[in-house]
């Protein structure tokens, strides 16, 4: 377990002041360069971990009265409902050092009480991504013809998201209309229509993207390839000459071949369309072309 003096100080004072509990927290959080903070309830106590290089670490053991506070903070601060035990996910920002610094909130109903996890944003610049000077070369390449498929895979969901609002930040210029179709959106990036859907299923997928391609989108950007009929969508739109980006999870990029083949993508097709493939490759990113 990781000592801290301010939050162990914090700790054996029992202050009830959420405030400083958040802040003293969240400061140590950034301190130790944390993806995420996960406050885990049980009946009698209140446990503190960070996620730190893919793991979640052990922090500290909290005033199991710090959870209700915490809890009404954040929701507050995110602009959830106050009830308790309930899912909900939300967003909020901070200036931290004449910087904003963006956050994603989430509350998990459990049988004790509820888990609140806070993801800490970070908002790079493409060429501050782990690419090889050569890959971003070859990226912004692609990026600049404005046409065919970029699919991102065998990388978690957080760090799909660096990726996906990199580009997106990438293309956001005044002479392109760019899309994005998110389940949960991180952040709003001011000049990139986001909508968030709550309902992702293939279904109601592919009609949002049938609708945007009406509009002459110029990119689309989609949170996560739903199934069949979402692709079908996907394959009309890329036909009309949008660029669409897309993640598909999976642990091994070869697969995500198969897998677009049986949902009705066949090779001579994605052949013609997929520009490359984002992976990460250890701590690095990667491009498997086709």
């Amino acid at each position: 377990m990781t000592e801290n003096n301010s939050l162990q100080a914090l700790i054996k004072s029992k202050s009830k002041a959420g405030e400083k509990i958040f802040s003293t927290i969240l400061n140590d959080a950034l301190k130790k360069k944390a993806e995420s903070i996960h406050f885990c309830p049980s009946e009698d106590e209140l446990v503190l971990f960070y996620r730190q290089n893919k793991a979640l670490k052990k922090i500290a053991k909290l005033p199991n009265t710090w959870h209700k506070i915490l809890s009404q903070l954040l929701k507050k601060i995110a602009n959830l409902d106050l009830q308790d035990n309930i899912l909900q996910e939300g967003r909020f920002k901070i200036a931290l050092n004449k910087k904003i610094q963006r956050f994603s909130v989430f509350f998990w109903p459990t049988v004790a009480q509820e888990k609140i996890i806070i993801k800490i944003n970070k908002e790079e610049d493409l060429k501050n991504l782990a690419f090889s000077a050569k890959d971003l070369k070859t990226l912004n390449n692609i990026l600049n013809k404005k046409t065919g498929l970029i699919l991102v895979s065998q990388m978690r969901p957080n760090e799909k998201n660096q990726v996906f609002y990199a580009l997106l930040k990438e293309l956001n210029k005044d002479e392109l209309d760019v899309y994005s179709l998110e389940d949960f959106v991180d952040y709003n990036i001011l000049g990139i229509n986001q909508q968030q859907i709550k309902n992702w299923h293939d279904e109601t997928l592919a009609e949002s993207i049938h609708k945007i391609s009406k509009h002459d989108a110029d990119v689309l950007a989609l949170g996560n390839i739903s199934g069949p009929l979402a692709l079908e969508q996907i394959k009309n739109t890329l036909a009309l000459g949008t660029l669409v980006i897309a993640y598909l999870p999976n642990n091994n990029y070869q697969e995500v071949f198969s897998q677009l083949e049986n949902w009705g993508f066949k090779t001579p097709a994605l052949k013609k369309y997929l520009k490359t493939i984002i992976i990460k490759d250890k701590d690095k990113l990667a491009l498997k072309n086709n």
